[in-house]
């Protein structure tokens, strides 16, 4: 009976023995099987777990998207390189010194090429964990007004389970990662969309809602948002334009 018993303990998703293996079967789940990872898988992942699972996956996405920019020849520096063109059409980025765009050795650049693709690697796991909780704060918003109070599962809208969802979702950065050879940034759209339709599918089972309702909870709190900005900035623009023209006169 102990044999027997510490057996299943061995046995269960999250155990330490077969984490490795359990991490590739959850990623082709939700990778493959969405709907079926969060009818049964989902209750059994823990909350430590569902982050673990998403900050590994962002960082494996991260480390094949430097691959597939190596295969093409371009780095981060190449990206800025471009802005670089788009920000001297401006006159306040005019008289910046050129030694910040240049990717020359470590004393005559700011940050060599090598040195922001390692940072990038760096502070992804930490830029995954605070993406998160933050969206995951905006979609709990999201999903606390639009879950009705008579529906059963409401007691399930938590910051704890948005957060969870929020983390498995972010399995899509590998779909954008292998997609990366697309031209004109199809590999992301296609992530993005991938992105969305994941969290529509677990926010939908979940909080026991239709999948237009979870769009919903997606997309309204972050348009809600970007109009609150939006409007914001227009009475901070505003106020200096005046400011600044009562000091003109």
């Amino acid at each position: 009976m102990e044999n027997h018993s510490s057996q299943e303990i061995n046995n269960t998703p999250d155990s330490n023995p077969g984490y490795l293996k359990q991490l590739y079967r959850d990623s082709v789940s939700v990778l493959t099987e969405p709907s079926e990872f969060f009818k049964g898988r989902y209750s059994t992942m823990s909350f430590n777990n569902a982050l673990v699972f998403g900050v590994v996956l962002t960082w494996i996405a991260a480390f094949l998207d430097w691959i597939t920019r190596a295969i093409k020849h371009e780095t981060l520096m190449d990206g800025l390189l471009k802005i670089k063109e788009q920000l001297h059409s401006l006159p306040i980025w005019k008289d910046m010194p050129e030694t910040i765009w240049t990717q020359g050795n470590a004393a005559a650049s700011i940050m060599p090429a090598w040195g922001m693709e390692g940072l990038k690697m760096l502070i992804t796991p930490f830029n995954s964990l605070i993406g998160f909780f933050l969206y995951g704060v905006i979609f709990w918003l999201g999903a606390t007004f639009l879950v009705s109070n008579d529906n059963p599962a409401k007691k399930e809208v938590s910051i704890h389970n948005v957060v969870k969802i929020t983390a498995i979702a972010s399995a899509s950065s590998i779909v954008s990662a292998v997609l990366g050879f697309l031209p004109i940034g199809l590999g992301n759209f296609v992530g993005w969309i991938f992105h969305t339709v994941l969290l529509m599918i677990g926010f939908s089972l979940t909080f026991k809602i239709s999948r237009l309702r979870s769009l919903a909870v997606i997309f309204l709190p972050e348009t809600i948002g970007i109009l609150f900005f939006s409007c914001l900035a227009g009475v901070v623009i505003a106020l200096f334009a005046g400011l600044f023209a009562s000091l003109m006169h």
